[in-house]
């Protein structure tokens, strides 16, 4: 895992345990497709208590979307190519601009491969910011035409 993937996660709020978590997932996806994983990024969002709240870790290539369900808890990871596969994406926000994200901001992504997978990703606060650069960088650019 590099230096950049580290810095996010301690960005957005994760402690030691859970990056230790963070960089087992990585090894093993990288052991699958060495060298080859581009971008990380972590759902979240603020609970009914206020209390913001990890749920899937997110890796991604040029051709292919990696998720770890409740990585903090559980092991359950799967793997699909988006690489020309995405059909369909809806976002939602919520005090969100696109461009700055503040402590009030949230966003939902939700897209649709071919295949009928569909994928989920969940952000809140500064996170926002990074689940717009994911969608940028690997959602709408692989969309079927």
């Amino acid at each position: 895992m590099n230096s950049e993937m580290l810095k996010y996660l301690e960005d957005v709020g994760l402690t030691e345990s859970p990056i230790a978590k963070a960089k087992e997932i990585y090894k093993f996806y990288d052991m699958l497709f060495p060298g080859q994983i581009t971008d990380i990024f972590v759902t979240d969002y603020i609970n009914a208590g206020g209390e913001r709240t990890y749920e899937n870790l997110w890796f991604f290539t040029n051709v292919k979307a990696m998720e770890a369900k409740g990585f903090l808890t559980r092991t359950d990871y799967d793997c699909t190519t988006i690489k020309d596969k995405v059909l369909f994406w809806e976002l939602t926000s919520q005090q969100y601009d696109f461009a700055n994200a503040n402590n009030d901001s949230r966003m939902r992504v939700v897209t649709h491969v071919i295949g009928g997978l569909v994928m989920e990703m969940k952000a809140s606060r500064k996170n926002c910011d990074n689940l717009f650069e994911i969608l940028k960088k690997y959602i709408v650019p692989n969309c079927v035409s």
